[in-house]
């Protein structure tokens, strides 16, 4: 299911990053919004977190043992957090609620549902996924294509798929 709201955010921040190719740039996103990155040794559970300290730095911090691709889907998350969670007039904002975890993966609680959905779509933009498809020829089977967008876009495979069938550019079955 599509949230148009999360891909309006989403496009804009696209348009004004001047982004018109895969993979999007998550890193210079958020430095572009004063957010620090930082590496941390965490749990394997522990995907990411974000946060705004006293003094209004704000921070994603990522589990530097996982994957690139599970990185940059952390941050993406966690930026999605700070677009969609964060008020303008926080004056400290701590993400313990929102740590990815496995209730967090579950899409249990809704904001963790927004914030899946917007990394998806910050990763995986319609307007860049159209156009990647177009280069692919039709009469390729899904476990090519899969792949090579995959690949692309620097996402999993399974990401990749989630987004295609939830955009109905793919037939679940």
């Amino acid at each position: 299911m599509i949230n148009y709201d999360i891909e309006r955010i989403v496009n804009s921040i696209i348009e004004k990053s001047k982004i018109s190719k895969a993979p999007v740039d998550v890193e210079t996103i958020c430095l572009n919004y004063d957010i620090s990155l930082e590496p941390i040794d965490a749990e394997d559970n522990l995907s990411g977190f974000f946060l705004i300290n006293e003094s209004k730095k704000k921070i994603i911090g990522y589990n530097k043992k996982h994957s690139d691709n599970r990185v940059r889907f952390t941050i993406a998350h966690e930026f999605g957090h700070f677009q969609l969670h964060c008020k303008k007039d926080h004056k400290i904002f701590i993400d313990s609620k929102f740590f990815r975890n496995e209730l967090s993966s579950s899409g249990a609680l809704r904001q963790e549902r927004e914030a899946n959905a917007f990394a998806a779509a910050l990763l995986m933009p319609i307007t860049l996924l159209e156009k990647e498809l177009s280069k692919i020829k039709q009469d390729k089977r899904i476990d090519e294509i899969l792949p090579k967008l995959s690949r692309s876009f620097k996402v999993s495979e399974d990401s990749m798929k989630f987004r295609l069938i939830n955009l109905g550019m793919l037939d679940p079955n």
